[in-house]
C-alpha cells in the first residue's frame, strides 16, 4: 500500500520521504541530504550523507548535459520510455487512490 502528501504550503517547506517496508523503513530529507535505512525494529542499518564537497546545482548541470548528450547520439538515456511510463502509472495510481480513497493495486 502507498500513500502520498504533498503540502506546498508549509511554511518553512520541507521536502523529505519515508518508504515503509514490510522490514523496515527508508527515510530520506532533502534539507540535510541524508538517507536512513532502519529495521522494523527501529535499529539503523545504514546511514548516507552528502559528500563534503556535494553542490546541488552540479546535479541540474549533469542532467542538461546528459539530455544534450542523448540528443547528438553520444550516449543512451538513463532513464528509458519504458522507465517514464512506469513512473507515470504509478503517479495515476497514486492520484487515482486519493481521489476515490481507495487501495489500487499496480
Amino acid at each position: 500500500m502507498t500513500s502520498l502528501h504533498l503540502d506546498y504550503y508549509q511554511r518553512p517547506p520541507t521536502h523529505k520521504f519515508k518508504i515503509v517496508c514490510d522490514e523496515g523503513v527508508i527515510k530520506w530529507n532533502n534539507e540535510n541530504g541524508n538517507v536512513i535505512i532502519l529495521k522494523e525494529d527501529g535499529k539503523i542499518v545504514e546511514y548516507f550523507t552528502l559528500p563534503n564537497d556535494f553542490e546541488r546545482n552540479q546535479l541540474f548541470v549533469e542532467e542538461m548535459q546528459h539530455f544534450i548528450d542523448v540528443i547528438n547520439g553520444k550516449t543512451e538515456p538513463i532513464c528509458s520510455l519504458n522507465d517514464g511510463e512506469k513512473a507515470l502509472v504509478l503517479s495515476w495510481a497514486i492520484l487515482n487512490s486519493s481521489r476515490h480513497g481507495q487501495q489500487i493495486t499496480v
